[in-house]
Parts: structure tokens; C-alpha cells; sequence
């Protein structure tokens, strides 16, 4: 089977990401089989003429969403199950360090930044070009949902970093995650079930049990929630994340989050997605989210600029 993929250099997107592409699609469409042994990073790139370091970053890629995998001294293999694909129906945070007595102290504690690397000169100059443009407006009151500009960049920004699909409609700026999470517990009604990931991110847990939601805990495997316990417990909601799970940092891999959406449609229920730190990886790109794979309208993402701003 010839899988050599045709790179075009003329076109602005980078040759590991063409790669990148190539594979992604031939895995979705079946023509790379899972368990299929992939040429060796040597191979490809004097097949093609580029470099390793190239072929290297579209591997890493691949084997960060979970297409791909390595065996030792074997070499890369297809690790996508084309099968478990369904059919669409119609119609971590940086590391702050301080110096305290001739020792070196490193804070683990989730959510916090390192200020002293924060832009306040720019920060500044912007806010006051701001205000002496739209300082007139401040008085006015702003739109429920937040302003639509902002609505409309975020919509853009969603789609090309994170593959979300959405419209300016369908987003809602709000005052942190906690707060968002409260307006969409008083969407559901009282006594919904919920599952949640057992480890997972406390905050939420006790938000969901201040909003009387009967909380189901969802073991968490190396590779993301336990179908089988939601096979077995069929909550209406589940909230997860995917793409850093907390507490335990494993992305989930493309088999499982097809798995979990071919759940949610089939059960009628609903993928709060909690896409809290996807930008933060140290290789490769994000993550793509789970919202974007979905087909069936049954995922509510929510992410946050409060860390990468």
C-alpha cells in the first residue's frame, strides 16, 4: 500500500502540518488501517526530501491526539479505529519560582501564574488606548451574553486553534468557569444526574452538588472516562477533560472521544467539555476539542483566556 503523501511548498501551510493532515484523513477514510506499520522518520524524509525534524513533529502530533503509537524498536504504527467511527445523522498552568532563604521553591498549586512575566507596559497602553477610544461607552450597559465583537473573535479563535465549531450566537462570556458552570447548572433541571470524573476537578463537583445534581463518579483509565461505567449508569450529563485530564494529565485519545460522543448520541445526553489549559502543551499543537469531532450537537465546551492571557 503506497500511503506517500505529496507535499506542496508553494502553499503557506507548513510541510509537517501537510503531513500531519495527510495521515489524519487516510486514517478517517480507512485507508490506514489500524495496526498498520508507518515508514520510519529516515524513510519518509528521504522519500519526500525534508527533513527528520519535520516528520518528527507531525508524528508527534499524530501520537498526541491518539492516531498513531510507538512500539519500542518497531517503530510507529496506526493506531485508529475507522470502524468506531458513527454515521452523521441528516438535517499545566506555568511554574511560578521564588527565591526564600538560599532555597528554591516551586508553587504546584493549580491556576496560578508566573506575574512577573505578565506585559504590564503593554497591558497599560492598551487599556488607555481603549479608553480614550471607548471610554464614552463604559456607562452603557454591554450585552447579556458579552460584547458581540468579542463574541465574534472568540468564535474565530475557537475554530482555528481548537477546531470548535460555533457561531457568535452560541457563545457566552462570563466571569470565570465557576460562574459559567452555575448559569448552565440552572439550564437542567434539579436532580439531573451527572457523571464525573473520578479523580477530576473538585471545584466542579461541588458546584453540581450545590445545584441538588446527583453526582455519578466515572473512573478514569489511562486513556480518559470509563464508557463502560457510563454504559452502565447512563447519567443525562457528564462532565470531563479531555484534552488535560485533571487531575492526572492523560489526553484522551481520538478512539475514546468517538466512544464518548457515539455514547452521548445514542443516549440522549449531553459532553460538558471543560477545556481549561488546552493551549498549554510544551510540543506539537493543541489539542483539537471534542466539540469539534462532534456531530450530533450533544457537547457544551467551555475553555478560558485567564491563564494564556
Amino acid at each position: 500500500m503506497d500511503i506517500t503523501p505529496f507535499l506542496n511548498r508553494d502553499l503557506d501551510i507548513p510541510l509537517y502540518q501537510q503531513l500531519y493532515r495527510h495521515f489524519k484523513e487516510n486514517m478517517h477514510q480507512g485507508r490506514l488501517p489500524k495496526g498498520l506499520k508507518l515508514p520510519s522518520k529516515r524513510l519518509l524524509s528521504s522519500q519526500l526530501s525534508i527533513s527528520q525534524t519535520t516528520v518528527e513533529r507531525a508524528y508527534e502530533q499524530l501520537a498526541a491526539e491518539g492516531y498513531i503509537v510507538s512500539k519500542p524498536r518497531s517503530g510507529w504504527f496506526a493506531d485508529y479505529d475507522s470502524d468506531a467511527v458513527y454515521v452523521k445523522k441528516p438535517g499545566a498552568s506555568p511554574v511560578q519560582t521564588k527565591a526564600k532563604e538560599d532555597r528554591q521553591w516551586i508553587d504546584f498549586h493549580y491556576g496560578t501564574v508566573d506575574a512577573a512575566h505578565f506585559p504590564f507596559s503593554a497591558w497599560r497602553k492598551s487599556m488607555v488606548a481603549s479608553l480614550d477610544q471607548y471610554g464614552h461607552e463604559l456607562y452603557r450597559p454591554g450585552d447579556d451574553l458579552g460584547e458581540l465583537e468579542l463574541r465574534t473573535l472568540i468564535s474565530e479563535y475557537l475554530y482555528q486553534s481548537r477546531g470548535v465549531n460555533c457561531l457568535p450566537e452560541q457563545v457566552i462570556v462570563g466571569a470565570g468557569n465557576p460562574a459559567l458552570l452555575q448559569m448552565l447548572c440552572k439550564i437542567f433541571e434539579a436532580n439531573l444526574s451527572i457523571g464525573y470524573e473520578d479523580p477530576g476537578y473538585p471545584r466542579a463537583r461541588e458546584i453540581f452538588k450545590a445545584n441538588h445534581m446527583k453526582i455519578i463518579p466515572i473512573p478514569v483509565d489511562d486513556e480518559g472516562v470509563c464508557i463502560r461505567k457510563l454504559n452502565e449508569e447512563r447519567p443525562r450529563l457528564v462532565y470531563v477533560t479531555p484534552s488535560h485530564q485533571f487531575t492526572l494529565g492523560t489526553i484522551m485519545p481520538v478512539n475514546r472521544r468517538i466512544q464518548l460522543l457515539k455514547w452521548a448520541a445514542e443516549h440522549q445526553s449531553f459532553i460538558i467539555e471543560d477545556d481549561y489549559d488546552g493551549e498549554f502543551r510544551y510540543t506539537g499543537q493543541p489539542i483539537p476539542s471534542l466539540q469539534g469531532l462532534d456531530q450530533h450537537h450533544r457537547v457544551i465546551y467551555m475553555g478560558t483566556f485567564s491563564q494564556s492571557l
